[in-house]
């Protein structure tokens, strides 16, 4: 077996020439391990709080599910507001990184988003994870009692950075929550249909008024919907098979259908975080702004759905119908016919 990552002097050492075949092994089985623990999946991160990322997009739900989140009594999901909002009340804020939105970044900073320095961002992030130590973590504390962790969306992750972003992920052992809304046309029409992302007021929802929406071209609209579709499942793969990285997927369609309360659940487990109970958010949260099915948000969704045949966002939508596909997956033509 040859020795990988030891230098020529090292291997003349390791010879089962110069030492009997017991001790060779042994040496060899300490060099593999050496070689295991020196992985850049060895954990840096020495706070008592493991760390974990919310990773998606914009209204897909991450506000809430944060929320449920730190709802938990030892789960932290963004920082404490310092002063009360008018549509948020006391609720934390749990985009620490909003700064580096393309529409946020384009209005207040003067460098080209493509050629943003990692260690500015990395600069960043290190202290979004500081702020939350210090507010939650204390000096010393029991390791995996408190998780913390923040909303982070993709296009907060500039394009050139992501092999570093992804380095930083494994080095700092941070688990990423990657939140889902398969239903993306109901995140284009929200985009259209209210300027407010989100609120807790009652009676300011009350007071929202908006039509259908109603795409000028359902078939450009349908193929922003596969793009947005295409780029969730490439962030997925980048995630799930990479074998450093601890990595939890969810939509939020199972988190607002009849088992929210069993995916929440294992959100909470999956942030490493001490387990003493659960908590549903309560309901005095955050107010939902809009109807829940695509038929009632989307103008003549019955001719829509037709261009969205096969996609992830027909499939949604009709469990946010009440009416699941039930259908037997079609098998793939037999080897022979094609090979």
């Amino acid at each position: 077996m040859r020795l990988m990552g030891l230098t020529p002097l090292g291997r003349r050492l390791f010879s089962p020439t110069k030492m009997s075949r017991v001790l060779f092994v042994l040496l060899r089985l300490g060099a593999v391990l050496a070689l295991l623990y020196a992985a850049p999946g060895v954990a840096a991160n020495n706070s008592a709080c493991p760390l974990f990322l919310l990773f998606t997009t914009q209204r897909s739900g991450s506000t809430w599910t944060c929320q449920n989140l730190d709802a938990q009594p030892h789960i932290a999901c963004g920082k404490k507001r310092q002063r009360k909002n008018e549509h948020m009340g006391n609720m934390t804020i749990s985009e620490m990184m909003i700064h580096y939105s393309p529409s946020v970044w384009q209005k207040k900073s003067r460098i080209a988003r493509q050629t943003i320095p990692w260690a500015m961002w990395v600069a960043d992030a290190n202290k979004a994870f500081e702020i939350l130590r210090e507010e939650n973590c204390g000096p010393e504390g029991v390791p995996g009692q408190m998780a913390i962790g923040f909303k982070l969306m993709y296009d907060q992750v500039p394009d050139h950075l992501v092999p570093n972003f992804l380095r930083f992920v494994v080095h700092h052992n941070i688990t990423m929550l990657h939140l889902v809304r398969e239903a993306v046309i109901l995140s284009l029409a929200s985009h259209s249909q209210t300027s407010v992302a989100h609120s807790n007021n009652a009676s300011f929802v009350a007071k929202l008024r908006y039509k259908k929406w109603a795409p000028r071209s359902k078939e450009k609209a349908a193929a922003m919907i596969k793009r947005e579709e295409s780029l969730n499942m490439d962030w997925r793969r980048l995630l799930l098979f990479n074998p450093w990285i601890k990595y939890r997927y969810v939509s939020y369609e199972q988190l607002a259908g009849p088992l929210k309360e069993f995916y929440l659940k294992e959100l909470v487990h999956a942030t490493g975080a001490t387990v003493d109970g659960f908590v549903m958010a309560p309901e005095t949260g955050l107010v939902r702004l809009h109807e829940p099915t695509c038929s009632e948000r989307v103008e003549e969704y019955d001719k829509f759905s037709k261009l969205l045949e096969g996609t992830q966002s027909a499939a949604a939508c009709a469990m946010l119908e009440g009416r699941p596909h039930t259908s037997a997956p079609q098998p793939p033509d037999p080897l022979s016919s094609c090979c």
